[in-house]
């Protein structure tokens, strides 16, 4: 008998953030919790569910309080249950618009994989 395996979209890996990174909706609602990030797009954690294909500007701070603005397009959505009760688990991705924004996403992934960094 043969397994069902998932083949992922993700072009690039997913990174833990472990807080080396945050993230905040541009206008503080809703409250999101950053769960993973790659060079191609982020998920968070929300109570509130985000609307299919929209745009949204994030702000993303690094453990030494270094601030970047970014826009993503929301990808994926769904709900998942918690101890906290209902989450939403949302995937973003970036919307690259050129050269200085792949690296401003390179300094973000810098800050959560180098132990090492400034920013």
């Amino acid at each position: 008998m043969s397994a069902v395996r998932h083949t992922s979209k993700r072009r690039t890996p997913r990174l833990d953030p472990m807080s080396q990174l945050t993230a905040t909706h541009s206008t503080g609602q809703p409250v999101v919790t950053l769960v993973d990030i790659s060079l191609e797009g982020f998920a968070v954690h929300s109570l509130v569910a985000f609307e299919g294909g929209s745009r949204h500007q994030f702000s993303f701070t690094t453990a030494h309080g270094h601030t970047l603005q970014l826009v993503a397009v929301l990808v994926s959505s769904h709900r998942l249950e918690s101890s906290h009760g209902m989450l939403h688990v949302s995937g973003f991705r970036f919307d690259v618009t050129g050269p200085a924004m792949r690296q401003d996403i390179g300094m973000l992934i810098d800050a959560v994989t180098s132990p090492l960094t400034f920013l």
